[in-house]
């Protein structure tokens, strides 16, 4: 009878993927969630569980059979969890009939679970345990990752790939980085495992000096510094087009589903509404709306960058809901996850009672426009403090400067006519390693030609 009741439940699973799955350039994989093995044991996000996978909008089991700590560790790296933690525990006795996959055989330098050796259950080749597999994930740590960080990534845990060497942060060439690679420096930053790995310039082009070259890992080591590379002075063909990057699984705090847009021109711009209670939506007052705050919109959003923080929302108010204000004095360093990370006051303050009234009625709303790529223009320090000279010249050489009203007013004044005026010059360079081109607020047509320059 048990095992007619077995029959009746399993089916061939031909394709893991064939339904919703995450997709990257080059890979597909599966969506992994953990389901809490008892209600007291529910968290955000998730540590502890059981491990399902989504197929077709159905969520299905892996045969705890053959089971160990380095499965564990595959799939806690793409939950988006650094580590494993040892720990028994079982799901509740009994045949569970949702299990689709089993004898998962990893290695543990994998970055999602499908790329460990797996069988599906089919009606030949059940699982006979009957059991699914249950996980427990190391929390990540709230402290700041020492020695390496991400830079120009529009989400947490992607950017262009940085190591602090000495009081320095260096670049990494993109000659030999590979996925298992991007594997050890997510871990080491304190996510999973790597999602994908970049080169070129997909996070903008590097700055100052890169560090090593040909990276070349297994996948298991704790840290980059433990993998073998080159000394980047061999490797004449690195540069700062190619440099190494990093998207990184990371834990799901289900930060995007208590913030929206409503009303406004596209889906990446409008007024912000967000949840505070189950059922409960509301509107953020503007008192304090800046690029740092909008910027954690857009990134709780899943949009990418602020390009503006806009407080006059009233025009974009009368077709949508009306919603009462919840937050107000919002104030965010800008590399927060989500607005509820910021500090901000709620309405328990009678100031923020007052917040939309007729008087002030562009401060009861406040909105967001986002976009996937930005310009990030920075200067060159060093050379500008190298090119640093002064010198001492008459005034009637300086023509440039005089028709830039350069000097003080006694420059002008013709009895000065033959005085020496000390003249500051420098170089500067300028460079964009954003992810977009820079363009000028004016159109070249505006643009002022300056004869005695050219």
């Amino acid at each position: 009878m048990l095992l007619l009741q077995r029959v009746a439940f399993l089916f061939i699973l031909n394709i893991i993927c064939s339904g919703n799955c995450q997709r990257n350039s080059n890979n597909v994989f599966p969506i992994l969630r953990l389901v809490a093995v008892r209600q007291i044991e529910v968290s955000s996000p998730q540590t502890s569980g059981i491990l399902e996978f989504e197929q077709k909008g159905r969520w299905y089991r892996f045969c705890n059979e053959g089971w160990t700590e380095r499965e564990s560790y595959v799939a806690c790296g793409q939950l988006g969890f650094p580590n494993t933690v040892s720990k028994e525990q079982r799901a509740s006795y009994g045949f569970d009939s949702s299990i689709r996959i089993k004898n998962v055989k990893c290695e543990g330098h994998e970055s999602w679970i499908t790329q460990c050796e797996h069988e599906s259950a089919t009606i030949r080749n059940y699982c006979y345990s009957g059991r699914p597999v249950v996980v427990s994930c190391l929390q990540p740590t709230s402290t700041p990752t020492f020695g390496i960080r991400l830079k120009a990534g529009a989400f947490t845990g992607e950017g262009r790939v940085q190591i602090l060497s000495g009081s320095r942060w260096m670049s990494i060439c993109g000659n030999g980085w590979h996925l298992k690679t991007a594997n050890v420096a997510c871990r080491q930053l304190g996510f999973g495992t790597g999602r994908e790995s970049f080169t070129g310039t997909k996070f903008g082009q590097g700055h100052g000096k890169i560090w090593i070259s040909n990276v070349t890992c297994n996948g298991d080591e704790k840290n980059l510094n433990k993998c073998a590379y080159n000394n980047v002075d061999a490797d004449e063909s690195c540069s700062h087009n190619n440099v190494a990057g990093v998207s990184c699984f990371v834990p799901d705090v289900n930060h995007g589903k208590k913030i929206r847009i409503i009303d406004g021109f596209d889906e990446r711009s409008g007024r912000i509404a967000v949840q505070v209670k189950e059922g409960v939506w509301g509107s953020i007052c503007s008192d304090h709306w800046t690029l740092s705050e909008a910027s954690v919109a857009c990134r709780q959003l899943g949009l990418g960058f602020a390009l503006g923080a806009i407080q006059d929302v009233w025009y974009w108010t009368a077709s949508s809901e009306h919603l009462e204000t919840v937050m107000t004095k919002v104030r965010c360093k800008g590399n927060e996850n989500a607005l509820s990370e910021c500090d901000y006051q709620t309405n328990s303050n009678t100031y923020f009672l007052n917040c939309g009234t007729r008087l002030r009625f562009t401060t009861e709303y406040v909105g967001v426009s986002c976009v996937q790529a930005l310009p990030d223009l920075h200067l060159d320090v060093g050379a500008l403090q190298e090119s640093f000279t002064l010198d001492i010249i008459p005034l009637q050489e300086l023509e440039c400067a005089v028709s830039e009203n350069c000097f003080a007013p006694s420059a002008y004044d013709p009895s000065n006519a033959a005085s020496l005026r000390n003249l500051l010059r420098f170089t500067t360079s300028i460079w964009n390693r954003g992810t977009a081109d820079f363009s000028p607020w004016q159109s070249p047509s505006e643009w002022q030609y300056h004869e005695c320059h050219q």
